[in-house]
């Protein structure tokens, strides 16, 4: 080390002991980067790499321009450790120097940096007691929730569903593999996974009461988790976290299942193309606040199974749609800010005045929401709205009196405190008025004195100076010393004015002070109302999201679905919302599944709407798991506990899958997991494999589903003798979507009624695609041949003598319908093997 400098030195020392960070090293008014991290660096930040002296690599950047470096640093997934000069005083020759801040992409908060309507999570995974126990936070809402599951591939769908922007496990962990590749994964310390020192973490964070309520013996995993992730966060940004009041359970059986595959194919926040705006999301989002949008993705992500709380939620979207309530209310809404954030702002002295005139203008529309309330009525769900959101009058008329209007200024900035408020910053504010017409004044008499109508007095580079024209610097006397001059102009100094300069510098400096000290009084007396704010926010945005839905069940013509404790599906006029929102004349179309008919066989042709008809109708059971009112006419909905969708496929590369591989995996947990109350779409399972294997597997999925899960499920098929299943069981009824073949021309009707396709109209739709005339006549021509020769050669007399051993030994009056169906079907495949 000897052969670097002293600075260089110091570095290496600091470097040693944040080895998995980038280390920002300030030196004056730049932060530079060294060795590695400056190789790092100048490609992630796009800054020169250069050499000090010869054998060490440099970047830096300005001090100024710090979060916007950071913010690139974060989105790379950098962890980075912040060194400042903590010293003017220089001790052995340098200043001293120490890291006062670690960020990570989880613990950073800025607003350049943060989705509006997206929380950023920083998730926390252990494995204890036999259970993966999950702790989530976001630091810029102070939004905490646990949740605990039991295998891997729950581990896998929990993670994929809270989307987190870090996670932390510890350095010995061996489930890693069983995780999400696309995720940033920060490794700490399995010292730190010691359940005691979690657990009493969370009782003095949290207070003893609120933790002991938490079962300790089913969530024990999911609560070391947490107290790790709290310990990592209170250390890593050194702040108090006042913002986090409360730790949410989130038990996975009081939500709806959607696992991966079900969010992916009905399209909640993306379209399959990627495409936010043809989203379920998108079309059903009709919030005011950022808070609401976030809260309805939380929703949305977590469908409810308490019909309790979801008869609530929908008869309050009924209240407000009623002569529509909710037009005044949203009008209100609109003028409410992100308090949630704002509050986090506060938490981490990040608060600028402009985000108090927020604060006050927020709170101060909360009076006129519970009027609005009152004048509805005030009826379950909205009754509890309206009690929990309190009055703040105290705070809003503090920092009305004492926050100018529009305030542009930042915190550091001064000159945000209203003239009047406070009598000693009126006081300072006079005497900096008073310098600043004494050098006004000074300007004046020194023009006259010298005789120089051109004489101006500057600030510039943070000091006053003297300017005067070149062809008139003759006339100054000796009390002017010369500093600088150009061109035309010739700049001085004097006495006089650094005493007044002095002056003033010191009179602002106890001005801005001042104002600090009064804006951190009013951040205190906002601190101690954290947890009422944020009660009173999260409240808001559930009205939010009940007058979202209260305007798009009126705009749109949906009903009011009724919840029931019994297995049943029976919707009326049916449609899929993101179509009907493009399209505006959607057919609709029912479904009927009860205790008897549990499952539809669907055939018919492609492009005929099988897919949409089956995403329709469990979207619109998601919809009634939300709280919401569903695009339909009527609807009678069971309360189910899973939804599953085995719809298409692309192949994994990584995981060197194929898609057939792909679906039988997806189809393999379905078959584990889906229970009497499921919901299952199936889309033509069995295509990815030859004809026979498709078809076997097809109907032996269709045999385990009823026999084994007895869940109701939709089955799309293109393999039409599968419909003959129906004869052999009563559960499963069979519809077909009607199609006109007008010679050759299809016309589509998107309508389905009960009965089976035999034909899927390949040909006729390829011929709509696009493919050339030659391809599609020859294609035809094919398939004659192929119908015509499809007869058995009987002539042989060993397939006679097989086929007729083989109805020999068949029992008629011992056979029930499903045998007599499996023994149809090996017939079946004799006659398909000996065409």
């Amino acid at each position: 080390m000897d052969k670097y400098t002293p600075i260089i030195q110091q570095y290496l020392k600091i470097k040693s002991q944040h080895e998995d960070k980038i280390l920002l090293f300030r030196v004056g008014d730049f932060y530079e980067f060294f060795f590695n991290d400056a190789s790092k660096a100048s490609k992630l930040l796009s800054l020169t790499l250069t050499n000090k002296g010869k054998s060490v690599p440099m970047a830096g950047f300005p001090a100024k321009s710090l979060n916007t470096h950071i913010i690139k640093l974060m989105k790379a997934n950098m962890k980075v450790a912040i060194c400042e000069q903590i010293s003017l005083t220089k001790k052995d020759g340098l200043i001293e120097r120490a890291v006062v801040t670690t960020l990570t992409p989880g613990t950073f908060f800025h607003d350049s940096y943060l989705s509006p309507d997206n929380n950023n999570y920083i998730t926390c995974i252990s494995f204890f007691d036999g259970f993966y126990g999950i702790a989530s936070l976001d630091i810029s809402t102070g939004y905490f929730f646990i949740s605990r599951v039991d295998s891997k591939f729950d581990l896998y769908n929990e993670i994929d569903r809270i989307n987190p922007i870090e996670i932390l496990i510890s350095d010995k962990s061996s489930f890693i593999n069983l995780l999400p590749k696309n995720f940033f994964y920060n490794s700490i310390s399995d010292e730190k996974f010691n359940f005691n020192l979690a657990y009493n973490s969370l009782i003095n964070f949290f207070g003893i009461s609120n933790i002991k309520c938490i079962d300790i013996n089913f969530f024990s995993a999911s609560l070391l988790s947490a107290g790790c992730l709290l310990n990592f966060v209170l250390h890593t940004r050194n702040n108090k976290l006042e913002n986090v009041v409360s730790l949410e359970v989130h038990g996975i059986n009081s939500f709806l299942y959607l696992d991966h595959s079900a969010r992916k194919n009905l399209e909640l926040f993306k379209s399959l193309n990627e495409n936010d705006r043809d989203s379920l999301f998108y079309v059903i989002d009709k919030t005011s606040t950022i808070m609401g949008k976030r809260l309805l993705k939380l929703w949305l992500t977590y469908p409810i199974l308490s019909r309790f709380i979801l008869n609530d939620r929908i008869s309050s979207v009924s209240i407000l749609k009623t002569n529509q309530n909710y037009l005044k209310i949203k009008k209100n809404l609109d003028m409410v800010s992100d308090l949630e954030r704002i509050l986090g702002k506060i938490v981490f002295y990040l608060a600028q005045p402009s985000d108090l005139k927020q604060l006050q203008i927020s709170l101060s529309i909360l009076p006129l929401i519970k009027i609005e309330l009152e004048k509805i009525g005030l009826v379950g769900l909205l009754e509890t709205i309206f009690h929990n959101v309190g009055f703040f009058d105290d705070l809003v008329n503090l920092i009305e009196k004492a926050i100018i209007d529009n305030p542009i200024s930042s915190l550091k900035d001064g000159d945000f405190i209203k003239n009047g408020f406070d009598k000693r910053l009126d006081k300072y504010k006079k005497v900096v008025k008073d310098l600043n017409f004494s050098l006004i004044k000074y300007q004046s008499d020194e023009k006259k004195r010298l005789g120089i109508s051109t004489l101006n007095v500057l600030f510039l580079n943070n000091s006053y100076v003297i300017e005067i024209p070149k062809s008139e610097s003759d006339k100054v006397d000796d009390k002017y010393k010369k500093i600088g001059f150009g061109p035309r102009y010739v700049r001085y100094f004097t006495d006089e004015l650094k005493t007044l300069e002095k002056k003033f510098s010191e009179s602002k400096i106890r001005v801005l002070d001042r104002e600090k000290c009064i804006y951190n009084i009013i951040l205190y007396k906002v601190k101690k109302k954290i947890f009422s704010i944020k009660n009173a926010a999260r409240y808001i945005s559930m009205l939010d999201i009940l007058c979202s839905f209260a305007e798009q069940s009126s705009l749109f013509n949906w009903c009011e679905p009724l919840l029931v404790d019994e297995n049943i599906l029976d919707i009326k006029s049916g449609r899929h919302p993101v179509i009907e929102f493009k399209k505006k004349d959607f057919i609709p179309n029912d479904i009927f599944l009860d205790f008897k008919i549990r499952s539809l066989i669907i055939t018919g042709a492609n492009m005929g709407g099988k897919s949409t008809y089956m995403r329709q109708s469990a979207i619109i059971v998601l919809l009634a798991h939300i709280g919401s009112h569903v695009p339909a006419s009527f609807a009678k909905i069971g309360i189910f506990d899973k939804i599953f969708t085995r719809i298409g496929s692309g192949d994994d590369l990584a995981n060197s899958y194929s898609t057939f591989m792909l679906e039988m995996k997806e189809m393999a947990d379905i078959l584990l997991k889906a229970t009497k109350n499921s919901l299952i779409l199936i889309d033509e399972i069995g295509r990815g494999t030859g004809y026979l294997d498709g078809k076997a597997l097809a109907f032996s999925i269709l045999k385990y589903l009823i026999e084994v899960n007895g869940s109701f499920f939709l089955f799309s098929t293109h393999f039409h003798d599968l419909h003959v299943v129906c004869d052999f069981f009563e559960s499963i009824g069979k519809i077909y979507c009607i199609v006109l073949d007008d010679a050759g021309e299809l016309k589509f009707f998107y309508r389905f009624e009960k009965g089976f396709s035999d034909n899927s109209f390949g040909i006729e739709v390829a011929s709509m695609a696009g493919i050339p005339d030659s391809v599609i006549t020859f294609a035809r021509k094919k398939l004659i041949e192929f119908k015509t020769s499809f007869i058995l050669n009987i002539s042989d007399n060993d397939n006679r003598k097989k086929i007729f051993d083989f109805i020999d030994k068949i029992d008629p009056d011992n056979l029930s319908p499903k045998d007599a169906l499996e023994q149809l079907y090996i017939l079946k495949d004799f006659f398909d093997n000996n065409k």
